[in-house]
């Protein structure tokens, strides 16, 4: 199926981060696609049983790959399972380990463009969608960082969302968008005083996706060093200090909106 046939091609999404669910929904449904969302790999399957007795499967599956619960490479046998004909793509914040990629026809990385989702779509898909060759987004995740508007907040990524919503809506978002963080924030400093690292890790990286879906790029980037560092052994103290440096960015956002 194409997305000139008549009816539109339909797409469920996996992801447990709020954030990300609402701004790829938005996005898909702009380009014409019938979008349903999941919060977990065992709600998705729950619901692919529901679609199956009514027997309107998805053509695409788009899943987070770093999700709690069922996920990776369990989650892709379980899906391929109950919808055997769908195109399974996979997403993350950060590339997982490859065992994990393979288990799925694509993946992608976050944030990614609508038009690098349908080159993927249109690489593993048997149909041809008609697309135009894509040039990556720029995240804004490398480099120095300097203290500039454009550093905290990607234009072209806001511009996006700008034009898809109404600055009502696009100023909810960012305030959702932060006050996730800030809530995360909170969480890793108690898990911080209590030396789990592992536990700021995987806050870290939910901040880190949901900000870069965002184009929050400063808090993507700081989160994705925090991400890293709260991978290799570290103190209490150096912890929080890495966790105060993405408060300070939140409050640096919070101020240019």
């Amino acid at each position: 199926m194409s997305l000139t046939d008549s009816q539109p091609q339909a797409v469920l999404l996996i992801d447990d981060d709020a954030i990300s669910r609402e701004l790829l929904t938005l996005l898909l449904d702009a380009e014409g696609f019938s979008v349903s969302v999941s919060a977990s790999g065992a709600l998705a399957l729950e619901h692919l049983r529901e679609l199956r007795d009514l027997g309107v499967l998805p053509a695409i599956i788009l899943a987070d790959v770093q999700m709690p619960g069922i996920a990776g490479v369990e989650l892709a046998a379980a899906l391929r399972a109950a919808c055997p004909g769908a195109v399974l793509l996979s997403m993350s914040a950060s590339k997982p380990r490859p065992v994990v990629v393979a288990a799925y026809d694509g993946f992608l990385i976050k944030p990614f463009s609508i038009r690098q989702f349908l080159a993927e779509v249109s690489r593993t898909e048997s149909a041809v969608l008609s697309i135009a060759p894509v040039d990556a987004d720029a995240t804004g995740l490398g480099g120095e960082y300097t203290h500039s508007e454009d550093e905290i907040l990607d234009p072209a990524i806001r511009a996006k969302f700008s034009a898809a919503m109404s600055a009502q809506q696009l100023k909810e978002l960012y305030a959702f968008c932060l006050s996730d963080a800030r809530e995360r924030i909170r969480r890793m400093r108690l898990l911080a005083s209590q030396g789990d690292a592992e536990g700021v890790r995987k806050e870290a990286h939910a901040i880190r996706g949901s900000c870069s879906m965002l184009g929050a790029s400063e808090i993507a980037r700081i989160a994705a060093g925090l991400e890293e560092f709260a991978s290799r052994s570290c103190s209490p103290a150096e912890m929080e200090d890495a966790i105060q440096k993405l408060m300070v960015a939140c409050e640096r956002l919070a101020c240019i909106l």
